[in-house]
Order: C-alpha cells, then sequence, then structure tokens
C-alpha cells in the first residue's frame, strides 16, 4: 500500500522597524514561485508595520501570536 504525505508550510514574512508589508513584496513573490503552491502559503503581516514596531517585543509578539492564531482558525487544513 502506497501512503502520499502533503505537508502544508505557512510561512509569515514581517517588516522590521519602520517598515511596510509592500518591503516584502519581492520576497513574498520569491517563496511564492520557489515553492509549490499546493503546500505552501506566505503571509506577509500587518500587524506591527510602520510605527507599531516601536511598541516593544512583548506587544509586537502578542500582536503576532494574535494574527498566527487567527490564521489558523480561519485555514484549519494548514
Amino acid at each position: 500500500m502506497s501512503t502520499t504525505t502533503h505537508e502544508n508550510h505557512v510561512v509569515f514574512c514581517l517588516p522590521g522597524l519602520w517598515g511596510t508589508p509592500g518591503n516584502l513584496d519581492c520576497l513574498a513573490r520569491t517563496i511564492r514561485t520557489q515553492c509549490s503552491p499546493s503546500s505552501t502559503i506566505v503571509v506577509v503581516s500587518r500587524v506591527n508595520a510602520m510605527a507599531f514596531s516601536y511598541h516593544g517585543a512583548d506587544v509586537c509578539g502578542t500582536r503576532l501570536a494574535d494574527e498566527v492564531k487567527a490564521f489558523a482558525a480561519a485555514h484549519p487544513h494548514v
């Protein structure tokens, strides 16, 4: 009996200090073209963009964790 394993991957791209999601367009496009679209989802995070990146690692980390949890809840197949 043959069993096929199908792995799903989610890549979260995060802008740095004062960064915007647009800064990551090229990176996100490259990941999407190099990885299988049927098994890889690229998410460009927006929760800590621009001035929000100055709120500290604890606050930014909590916002990012909330975004990841929301994504997981909306995409239970991943």
